[in-house]
């Protein structure tokens, strides 16, 4: 039985942690993790510094056809310009692993811990996000505690590293604009200053969001706001009580989701399409004319999942399951 294997099972009491010879195991696998962490942090440097010449990036690594296929296919926020940390961090962390002489069923424990670690490292925006949901649109108290506990839960962005804190509350909780859709400027603008919320949470009516947002585009989505200090999402009351067309899941599946991917949004992260390639679907469910390819596994939680998920990917609401 492969170490860490050994070491999650014997370490599940307790805060973790073995007694007696345990302790030594424990103590390679962190050392592991630290060596693993460290190889892949240096390699994060290294594709971001290289130069921009495809030939100069490779030196020194012209016959590792792997490591080409990755400095050459990084994909870059089209606004900052700046490397997608997320998809970088599982590809580089894919590759590190496939490296080591360690057992395969031991790749998805050291991959987690790998990946939450250089997400906070290399995103500047990383680290805890203060919330308020509102309590004078259409959220129930029923709903307010639904929402409270998807934006929460460990399946999601805390799985990436990211910590959520509802306003009033004590400590950190453990645990242009972008739609489902999205608006770059305009809404409801409020001075955020040291301490304050990051964004609030509403409920509106469809009349609301047709209002709020009347482009054609963004009609029947819920939408963030990122040009409004602090951001916004406005959730589609309808979308929130009626499962969309299209969606192949349930209403509290659904529900999981656009919280998640509007949240998505707030930590800055842009639509992606069914393979996970960066890129948005029509209202047609076409990608530059074409019909988008579908593809047998979890849909990205920042694919438009409200467009329809079926013959496209897997209806799936968690950032942590997208590569299961």
């Amino acid at each position: 039985m492969p170490v860490l294997r050994k070491i999650r099972k014997g370490g599940a009491k307790k805060g973790g942690r073995t007694k007696g010879k345990g302790k030594n195991n424990d103590t390679i696998t962190m050392w592991w993790i630290v060596l693993l962490a460290i190889i892949s942090v240096l390699l994060f440097v290294y594709l971001i510094r290289m130069p921009a010449s495809p030939k100069s990036r490779v030196e020194g690594f012209n016959t590792d056809e792997n490591l080409t296929d990755i400095l050459d296919g990084l994909e870059t926020n089209g606004l900052s310009k700046k490397p997608d940390m997320r998809n970088l961090s599982n590809t580089v962390n894919d590759y590190v692993l496939s490296k080591m002489d360690i057992d395969k069923s031991d790749h998805a424990f050291l991959k987690n811990i790998m990946t939450r670690r250089t997400s906070q490292m290399f995103n500047p925006t990383a680290g805890n996000i203060k919330y308020r949901i509102d309590t004078e649109g259409s959220f129930t108290e029923v709903d307010i505690r639904e929402v409270d506990k998807i934006i929460k839960d460990s399946r999601g962005w805390r799985s990436m590293g990211w910590t959520f804190t509802a306003e009033g509350e004590e400590g950190e909780e453990e645990g242009g604009g972008e739609e489902e859709g999205g608006e770059e400027g305009g809404g409801e603008e409020e001075s955020r200053g040291k301490g304050e919320l990051d964004v609030i949470i509403y409920c509106k009516t469809r009349e609301e969001m047709g209002k709020l947002f009347p482009e054609a585009h963004l009609l029947g989505l819920s939408v963030t706001n990122m040009g409004s200090r602090p951001k916004k999402i406005y959730l589609d009351e309808t979308n929130w009580n009626n499962v969309p067309k299209g969606f192949e899941g349930s209403l509290e599946e659904y529900r999981q989701y656009v919280v998640q991917h509007e949240m998505g949004h707030v930590l800055d992260y842009p639509h992606q399409l069914p393979d996970g390639t960066k890129g948005e679907v029509d209202n047609e469910g076409k990608y530059n004319g074409q019909p988008v390819k579908g593809v047998d596994k979890p849909c990205p939680v920042m694919y438009q999942q409200t467009k329809g998920t079926k013959d496209r990917c897997r209806m799936n609401p968690w950032v942590s399951m997208e590569k299961k």
